[in-house]
This record gives structure tokens, C-alpha cells and sequence, in this order.
């Protein structure tokens, strides 16, 4: 997959997605900077206030609001089939945006199952790995007061556990992706959801050769589990689980 990549598109095709990403976390750095109630850290340490799980919740929800435009942008950076110009942002939004979406931003927002997809994975991460780790961890490893042993049995669980989530987190990252790149057009005063199209005089990625197929545009998803049926008809199950080590990697990598 690497040596594909670099060999259609070169050293950049590794780096597709990353000025809405960077744009991104300045922009929402720069919003928990202004509205963070947090006390200034003391001793050059930072620490982040403890709420309950509803709160992280809520918050996780707010942020996924704020960042799901960057989702969809940086989704369709990487898996659109043109040469996106690094430092002309009207020309990439042309490219990866519709008229109606240019016209009307909010339409990314309706775009039928994104917003239910990422809000079951930020779900199951609080809601589950969240309670899980609270009952099995209740204090911070590097709190855990002199004469108390390392707690190993509960950690290994919740390690199994976290890691385990992979069967559950994968398949959603996929539908998300799936309904993330799918472009919404006003169609006879309605909204519809097409797959990105290939513009006319726009330079291409692969040379002759396409760097990714994407889905007819003609059979759009309708949703979360319209998008979960499809690919189990169309593609089979392994399909939901692909690139689950990176997802495996990053669960683990966040323990």
C-alpha cells in the first residue's frame, strides 16, 4: 500500500488531508485557550480538570459538532483522485465540495448517518471504555498510595478490553469514512448524497491509473445501517474491519 501510494503520488500523497487538520486543531486550540475555565498549571504541568462521565460525554459530543466539518474535508482530501493544491483553499474546496455544500456549509451536517456514526463511537468510547476504566481504574497509575500493590489483573483487563474494542470501533470508523465522502446536491429543492465526482480540466493523482475507486454516485448510502448493509452485500465482512490494526494501534497507544 505504501509503495502504491508513492509510487502515484509521490512524498505528498502521504500528507493529503493535512492542511484541514492543522487548520483545524489551530482553530480549536485556539477556542479552549479563550473558554477554558481550567487553572493556570503550576510547576510547568498541566492537568485536566476531572468530570464525570456525563460531562465528558457532553464535551465529546460538542467537540465531534465543532470537528465534523474537518472530518468530511480531511475524509474526501485523502481519498479524492485529484491533486489538491497545498496553499489555494478555494480551488481544494471547489474540488471537494458541491455547490450546495460552498452555498450552504450546514448541508455537511445532513449528510444521512455521519452524525449518528460518530456519535455511536464517542458513545461507546465514554459510555463504555469510560465506565469500564472508572470502575476498574479508579486511581491514576501514578497516584496509587505507597503500601497498595500495582492493581495488574485490572489493568490487563481493561487493556483486553480497550484493545477488544477494535471489533466494535473498526466497523464504525469505516461507516463514518464511507458517509463522510459522499457530497450532498440539491436535487429538485431536495438534498441528495452523490460520491465525489471527477471535475473536468482538473489534474488527476494516478496516471492512468486510479488511486482509489469510490462508490457510484447513482447508489449513494441512506444512512448508518443502510451504509453497514450494503458493504456486508456488497463487499462482504471483511470490508467492515479494514485498517483495524490502526485502530488497535490507537486504542492502545491511548491507554
Amino acid at each position: 500500500m505504501f509503495m502504491r501510494v508513492y509510487r502515484l503520488e509521490g512524498i505528498p500523497g502521504f500528507y493529503k488531508g493535512f492542511m484541514p487538520t492543522i487548520v483545524s486543531l489551530f482553530i480549536i486550540s485556539i477556542l479552549l485557550i479563550i473558554f477554558s475555565d481550567s487553572p493556570a498549571p503550576s510547576h510547568g504541568t498541566y492537568r485536566a480538570p476531572s468530570i464525570s462521565i456525563p460531562g465528558v460525554l457532553l464535551y465529546s459530543l460538542g467537540m465531534m459538532i465543532l470537528n465534523l466539518p474537518r472530518v468530511v474535508l480531511t475524509s474526501r482530501a485523502i481519498t479524492t483522485p485529484h491533486r489538491l493544491p497545498w496553499f489555494s483553499p478555494l480551488t481544494s474546496l471547489r474540488l471537494l465540495l458541491t455547490p450546495t455544500e460552498l452555498r450552504a456549509p450546514y448541508t455537511l451536517y445532513l449528510t444521512p448517518g455521519l452524525l449518528a456514526a460518530q456519535s455511536a463511537h464517542i458513545a461507546y468510547v465514554v459510555l463504555f471504555l469510560g465506565t469500564a476504566r472508572h470502575f476498574l481504574i479508579p486511581t491514576p497509575l501514578d497516584k496509587i498510595p505507597e503500601g497498595e500493590g500495582f492493581p495488574t489483573m485490572r489493568v490487563l483487563v481493561f487493556v483486553a478490553l480497550s484493545l477488544g474494542s477494535t471489533v466494535v470501533l473498526t466497523p464504525l470508523e469505516v461507516i463514518s469514512t464511507r458517509l463522510a465522502i459522499q457530497r450532498n446536491h440539491e436535487v429538485g429543492g431536495e438534498f441528495a448524497t452523490l460520491a465525489q465526482e471527477d471535475g473536468q480540466g482538473d489534474e488527476f493523482a494516478g496516471d492512468g491509473e486510479d488511486v482509489i475507486g469510490l462508490r457510484n454516485e447513482e447508489d449513494p448510502y441512506h444512512g448508518l445501517v443502510d451504509c453497514a448493509k450494503s458493504i456486508l452485500h456488497e463487499e462482504g465482512m471483511a470490508a467492515l474491519f479494514r485498517g483495524w490494526w490502526v485502530t488497535m494501534l490507537a486504542g492502545g497507544a491511548s491507554l
